[in-house]
């Protein structure tokens, strides 16, 4: 996926340095879970790569390249048991403009609507996390309800329809 100056690319071995970078920093990890250790990293990461090789992941992994050059993130769709993908990203520290992450999320909402049929993405985002739900709203993303399990934080939901609004 490519274009607007970013390039998406399908997670390759050569994208540890900054999986781990991401995944261990607890600044980036703060809205997230704990940081991982560097061990911890290296194994989520050899999962990541191996559930990308199947004919249905689990979940889906690209990083983030901007000008063909810079890596500045990741993104993913996890998709649940019950065939919801939930959309997550995330981006490095000195990574300021939030256009980054609205063309690579757009990037993927459109893969998930077009290309997978999905008729609804989800965001799981913690209420702490302003810049998150102001990317998510300016995408078209409704607050749906609060996620028990992991309070504070909400279940965002976007259908199509609502993609396609939020783009015009």
């Amino acid at each position: 996926m490519q274009g607007f100056g970013i390039t998406l690319t399908p997670l390759a071995e050569e994208d540890f340095p900054l999986f781990q970078e991401l995944y261990s920093h607890p600044d980036v990890m703060r809205h997230i879970a704990y940081p991982l250790t560097t061990s911890s990293a290296k194994e989520f990461f050899s999962s990541v790569l191996s559930e990308a090789s199947k004919s249905n992941p689990a979940f889906t992994y690209w990083s983030i390249t901007k000008d063909n050059d810079t890596k500045v993130g990741l993104i993913g769709l996890i998709f649940g048991s019950k065939g919801e993908p939930e959309i997550g990203i995330m981006m490095r520290r000195y990574v300021r403009s939030p256009k980054l992450a609205d063309k690579a999320m757009s990037f993927v909402l459109e893969h998930a609507f077009s290309e997978l049929q999905k008729d609804s993405v989800v965001a799981n985002i913690k209420d702490s996390n302003l810049a998150a739900i102001n990317l998510g709203k300016r995408l078209g993303f409704q607050f749906d309800q609060p996620i028990a399990s992991h309070p504070p934080a909400g279940k965002w939901i976007i259908n199509k329809e609502s993609f396609t609004s939020a783009l015009h």
